[in-house]
């Protein structure tokens, strides 16, 4: 323990996106003047996100009171992070690593992987445009929907093991 006291602190969910706006953008700055990441801050806030998040908050309230949802990740498989963010409706951006591209296609956002500066230079440009938000957000929306519906994948799958063992058995 750090010696803090610990107090519980409620906002609306607007003005937390706001909270977090403000946050970002701070970061953002940081990292143009300080041309490095600002690693403490960002562990402050993820502190602050960790006392704000509760067990027993589902996923739909987190979701839908972010603005955007942002994967900074180097090694992925198929981010189901990811693919829950599209499905709740959110702009993405993620790194460029080729799973995370398969996944957003143009319904979102990446960045060169490893790069702050191109992350920074793509938050500066989306941040404050809601309308682009939203619109993103819906078109990733409906590409999950439609590309990961997870009864059809398990049918699909289901059939692949089925083929399978016809042949086997042949």
């Amino acid at each position: 323990m750090d010696g803090k006291a610990n107090s519980s602190v409620t906002v609306s969910a607007e003005d937390f996106r706001k909270m977090i706006e403000v946050e970002v953008l701070k970061i953002i700055k940081s990292l143009a003047e300080m041309g490095q990441t600002p690693k403490d801050r960002i562990k402050e806030l993820a502190e602050l996100t960790l006392q704000l998040i509760k067990p027993g908050m589902n996923l739909e309230e987190l979701y839908s009171n972010a603005l955007l949802f942002v994967l900074p990740s180097t090694v992925e498989g198929l981010s189901l992070s990811l693919l829950e963010a599209m499905a709740f409706g959110r702009c993405v951006v993620s790194s460029d690593i080729p799973e995370n591209r398969e996944i957003i296609g143009d319904a979102g956002f990446v960045f060169k992987n490893g790069d702050p500066g191109d992350l920074e230079r793509i938050l500066r440009g989306i941040i404050g445009q809601p309308e682009l938000l939203r619109g993103l957000g819906q078109r990733a929306r409906e590409l999950v929907l439609k590309k990961y519906d997870w009864d059809e994948i398990t049918r699909a799958t289901e059939a692949v093991y089925q083929s399978v063992l016809q042949r086997k058995g042949s």
